[in-house]
This record gives structure tokens, sequence and C-alpha cells, in this order.
């Protein structure tokens, strides 16, 4: 972190890496650490590739639908099921209900 000409702390920018947006956030503590949660861009890439699924497998069994989604839905949480991004996943599978 940069210093000011009085003493004040500027947090540096985010940057996005491997599908994370890497930013700056106060910890329980209340030391300063680097956080991660899921890339806009990311997001909304993997909900509309979700989306286009199920649009295109309408046609298929209720169970054939629900079992691809859940692979689907685990491969996300795999990769993107880490700490401190619990909030981007409640609000993936929100959207993903909704599609």
């Amino acid at each position: 972190m940069r210093r000011l000409e009085n003493d004040d702390l500027i947090r540096p920018g985010t940057f996005d890496l491997l599908g994370f947006t890497h930013y700056w956030a106060k910890s329980r503590k209340g030391f300063w650490v680097v956080m991660q949660k899921t890339a806009r861009d990311r997001f909304r890439r993997a909900l509309k590739r979700v989306a286009d699924h199920c649009q295109r497998s309408r046609h298929a069994p209720v169970r054939a639908q629900w079992v691809a989604l859940k692979q689907k839905l685990l491969g996300h949480y795999g990769y993107f099921g880490i700490t401190g991004n619990s909030r981007s996943l409640y609000c993936f599978l929100y959207r993903v209900t909704r599609a």
C-alpha cells in the first residue's frame, strides 16, 4: 500500500487473474489481506453457458437434465469454491435456479 503525504493509506486497485478478482479487504482482526472473488466476466460466461445448456436440453428427461446441471454446478463450485467467495457462489446458484 502507498502512503500519502499526510500519512493516509491508499488501497491499491484490483486485478483479475485465472477467473478471480483479487482485491484488498480487512480481516476479522483488522489487518489488510488480499481476498478473491469470481471475476465478473467469468461469472457471466458460466451463467450464460448453463442457461444455454438448459434451453437446449429441455426435450431431455428431467432426470438427465438434473444430472447434467448437477455436474456443471459441482464443476463450478470445485473451481470457484474458495474461502471468501461464498457470496458469488450463492449468487450463481440463485441465478442458475432462475434460468
